[in-house]
């Protein structure tokens, strides 16, 4: 417990203890393979009070003490990677949630490391995108992932050293999409199909936004912000200023066409849904319909209709992004986005 919570001060920017475990020398490979002896017994012998702790202190040392900068070192991180990922897919029945989670949190901690490159982390990624649905220790390792991510993406700029490391690809943010549509389409349908005390239930829990639902939020947010926010340098009117300028905004308003066509054509199928929905609790004759029609309306601002939707609307009205080109490439997806709104 006292090094989860030495873990948890050093995750803080503003205190003391952060700036003195920056400071610290690397850990030598030696150390990081003396822990994974430690680990290895302990789970042999089902040790779960050792393996958590072990646990925490993978994570101390990924992001703070560790650097694979020679081959004996990145073997160890190898074996590493190996202990957490053995842990991460063990049975239900052979590794508590507890655990699970101290998992996910370790191999967030030294994603970098672990996974070295992007094509490395984009692999894993895909990996959790794709199958996390059908294991709960992948479902969980993406929502960690996902989560970090978004809080380090909402503090960067674009265009920064940083900001192409948070901001996924086409092809993740697609996985992630068809993720948000599929939930969105669940909670939609569960207004009709669950039982009158179980939508009581559900109506409390809302809104609660998803992991992969936050992302996608992050990653519009940080677009449009930094699309509609953006100055010039005032100390600096050189042309190659000025060009630099111009180039950036080019790149942001590529980069939230993609990602507004995605979004509109994901929020196209949710609108179906809704409809479909709604049309048969309606005409049924359950006793609690009304009940059910308003709770609805709820449910659906806790969906990617109520968290991208309305902002990405309110953002493509601003001059920086009423472009012929935007508006040409965008027209099909909101004509159909009228269509079902107005029916």
């Amino acid at each position: 417990m006292c090094i989860h919570q030495l873990n948890l001060l050093a995750a803080s920017n503003n205190l003391p203890i952060t700036n003195f475990l920056g400071k610290q020398h690397p850990i030598e490979a030696h150390h990081l393979s003396s822990i994974c002896d430690i680990m290895e017994k302990a789970m042999v012998n089902g040790d779960t009070c050792i393996i958590r702790c072990i646990l925490v202190v993978f994570q101390v040392v990924f992001k703070f003490f560790f650097s694979p900068q020679t081959e004996r070192n990145r073997d160890i991180v190898r074996r590493s990677g190996l202990l957490l990922w053995q842990l991460l897919m063990a049975p239900r029945d052979q590794i508590c949630s507890e655990i699970q989670k101290e998992v996910c949190l370790a191999i967030s901690s030294g994603l970098n490391i672990l996974y070295p490159g992007e094509a490395e982390i984009n692999n894993l990624l895909k990996l959790v995108l794709t199958e996390g649905e059908r294991n709960s220790g992948l479902s969980q390792l993406r929502d960690v992932i996902l989560t970090n991510l978004a809080e380090q993406l909402q503090n960067n700029r674009f265009g920064s050293e940083d900001d192409e490391h948070y901001r996924l690809n086409d092809e993740l943010l697609h996985y992630i999409l068809k993720i948000v549509v599929r939930e969105s389409c669940v909670l939609i349908t569960k207004c009709q199909t669950v039982s009158k005390d179980d939508f009581q239930r559900l109506l409390s829990t809302v809104p609660a936004a998803s992991s992969c639902l936050r992302y996608l939020m992050a990653v519009q947010n940080h677009l449009l912000s930094n699309t509609i926010l953006i100055k010039p340098d005032e100390n600096d009117d050189s042309d190659s200023s000025l060009q630099g300028e111009t180039l950036k905004v080019q790149e942001l308003k590529t980069s939230i066409l993609s990602l507004a066509t995605q979004i509109l054509t994901g929020c196209d199928e949710v609108l179906e849904m809704l409809q479909q929905v709604t049309t048969a609790l309606i005409n049924s004759d359950i006793s609690d319909r009304e009940q059910r029609l308003k709770g609805l309306e709820q449910i659906t601002k806790a969906t990617m209709l109520g968290h991208l939707l309305p902002v990405l609307l309110t953002s493509l009205m601003h001059p920086n992004l009423q472009t012929l080109t935007m508006a040409d490439a965008l027209m099909p997806q909101l004509v159909q986005l009228v269509l079902y709104t107005s029916q």
